[in-house]
């Protein structure tokens, strides 16, 4: 997809998303109604020219600052490797007590990225349904639907007999 399939505006969402990734943030810059940028942002990013254009744009960006999963990859290991690495506690002399000390939420953080992306973490949602009950008050429901039909028509051949009863035509 080139770049004159899209809008002006749809063109500048595409630069201001860019900027932050985010997409109300973006739909406000590029002259969006505030009121309506969400939406129109959530909109814009599934639209597949918008879409396309992003990928391609970030693609430019990577590749011009030489930005690949190697290189991600080889700093969080970096990261994680310095931030394990003990430092000495000290007593307020100065002299180490004999305790280490090591950024452990980094380590950690740093951990679970590789993990993520080795798809050793995989974000489930568990749903479950209890239809029984469910099941049941449709059930009911159902019972009480008949029930008022039933009535209704009852009520309905009372009136009918009634009226010929009086000797007046249901016409009338």
């Amino acid at each position: 997809m080139t770049e004159e399939k899209l809008t002006h505006k749809q063109a500048l969402f595409v630069l201001e998303y860019l900027v932050d990734l985010n997409a109300t943030q973006a739909a406000i810059r590029a002259g969006y109604s505030e009121q309506t940028a969400y939406a129109m942002g959530a909109e814009n990013l599934r639209k597949p020219q918008i879409d396309q254009m992003i990928k391609k744009q970030m693609d430019k960006r990577a590749a011009k600052i030489k930005l690949s999963a190697e290189y991600v990859l080889e700093k969080i290991i970096e990261v994680v490797e310095r931030c394990s690495q003990g430092v000495p506690v000290t007593d307020k002399d100065g002299n180490p007590i004999g305790e280490w000390r090591f950024n452990a939420s980094a380590v950690l953080k740093g951990t679970e990225q590789l993990g993520r992306h080795l798809a050793m973490f995989v974000d489930r949602s568990e749903v479950t349904h209890n239809l029984g009950d469910a099941t049941e008050q449709l059930r009911l429901a159902r019972e009480r639907l008949a029930a008022a039909k039933e009535a209704k028509l009852i009520e309905s051949n009372a009136i009918i007999s009634k009226e010929r009863g009086n000797g007046r035509s249901l016409q009338q």
